[in-house]
């Protein structure tokens, strides 16, 4: 598993790249691992809107 950025200065993983690097580890099809990284994504998005309402109440 290889890693590459375009710049050192702020290295960004697009979900292309994070879907190339866990296709072939995760045993899955690319548009199953494209589903699974939409999903982590909405998953995290969720988790931190739950953490700024309870810093909120």
């Amino acid at each position: 598993m290889e890693l590459s950025f375009n710049t050192l200065d702020t290295p960004a993983l697009t979900k292309a790249q994070l879907s190339g690097v866990l296709f072939d580890p995760l045993g899955l099809s690319k548009r199953e691992t494209n589903d699974f990284i939409d999903d982590f994504f909405d998953m995290l998005g969720g988790f931190k809107s739950e953490v700024q309402h309870s810093w909120i109440q």
